[in-house]
């Protein structure tokens, strides 16, 4: 199959996310994964693909979902229109400019630390990570669940509370901090 055709399918397969599960091709995605593959107005489901890597400045008016792959790092400029689902990744860190307009989702992730002034709307879901530590400006409006983590073994829920506050951050719902 020519490199030309290729995008062409991948091109498809981004249109036929507008319609959840609708699939015209089962793609094989490896390696790298260029800009012009996936910028555009809708959701891009890669989950369970072996995409490594993908390119930077990549803006998304819908949500990115990238569980279960390889990808270890985020792009720099990347903006995602609504969620961002990266549970089950080797991702240790957020890329300092990262704006995502709803939802995160970093379960079972090997991030350790989250970017100062990271604002989510509602819920941030860092459960089973190796998150140790609060950032400054953290706002969360919804959720925070950091269940099972190193903070929520270090820190009641109350405690966690107090350091995001002190830090000049909120959640506006609860807290979920604990550990099984």
């Amino acid at each position: 199959m020519k490199k030309s055709e290729l995008r062409q399918i991948i091109r498809e397969e981004i249109e036929n996310l507008k319609t959840p599960y609708k699939s015209k091709y089962h793609l094989d995605l490896t390696g790298d994964v260029s800009k012009d593959d996936l910028e555009g107005k809708y959701s891009v489901d890669l989950s369970n693909t072996s995409v490594t890597s993908l390119p930077d400045n990549l803006r998304l008016r819908g949500s990115l979902d990238i569980q279960n792959t390889n990808i270890k790092s985020l792009p720099n400029g990347l903006v995602i229109g609504n969620q961002l689902f990266a549970d089950r990744t080797p991702i240790t860190s957020l890329p300092l400019d990262l704006k995502v307009r709803s939802s995160i989702s970093l379960s079972r992730t090997k991030i350790t630390s989250l970017p100062d002034n990271l604002k989510v709307k509602n819920y941030l879901d860092l459960q089973f990570s190796n998150l140790s530590s609060i950032p400054k400006g953290l706002k969360v409006d919804g959720d925070l669940f950091v269940n099972n983590t190193p903070l929520s073994k270090k820190y009641s829920k109350e405690e966690i509370k107090k350091m995001i506050e002190d830090k000049g951050g909120y959640v506006t719902n609860r807290i979920f901090a604990e550990n099984v």
